[in-house]
């Protein structure tokens, strides 16, 4: 039918990731939904989902570091607030505390988030927290139990 949208899993030459070899992204950005396609040095294309293992290491370099950004305004923000309770507050310093207390986590997700972007940085591939591999190695398919 025209005009009828086809599932990504549904296109030709669909792959949940990217195969082993040399390829390169030949379409779609970080902000396309759905799928994104790369080409490789033969010529052949596969349709692979925009999800952060499929996505160029820069992509998602440059992710790590806008979390840490807006981490350290958050930081620096609750640092501000912790200085200036609000009026009637019933526990001023417990409201000190707090804002203090979570703008430490504040700075310390800033502080993770650019040890990741360093890591793929050095490593060349899209990486989570303690995780050393693409998600293919994390995601292994589960053992099925014997049957009985």
């Amino acid at each position: 039918m025209p005009g009828q949208i086809t599932a990504t899993h549904e296109q030709p030459r669909f792959m949940q990731s990217i195969p082993p070899g040399e390829w390169k992204l030949a379409q779609g950005n970080s902000a396309s939904a759905g799928q994104l396609i790369y080409a490789n040095p033969e010529g052949q294309r596969v349709a692979v989902p925009n999800i952060w293992y499929n996505q160029p290491v820069e992509w998602n370099i440059e992710a790590m570091l806008f979390y840490a950004r807006r981490a350290e305004e958050q930081a620096v923000r609750l640092e501000a607030e912790a200085a200036n309770p609000p009026l009637g507050a019933e526990d001023p310093d417990w409201h000190r505390r707090e804002h203090l207390h979570r703008a430490a986590d504040a700075r310390d997700v800033a502080a993770r988030c650019l040890r990741l972007a360093d890591r793929m940085q050095e490593e060349g591939i899209p990486l989570r927290e303690d995780v050393s591999e693409t998600q293919d190695a994390v995601d292994q398919e589960p053992e099925l139990a014997p049957s009985i």
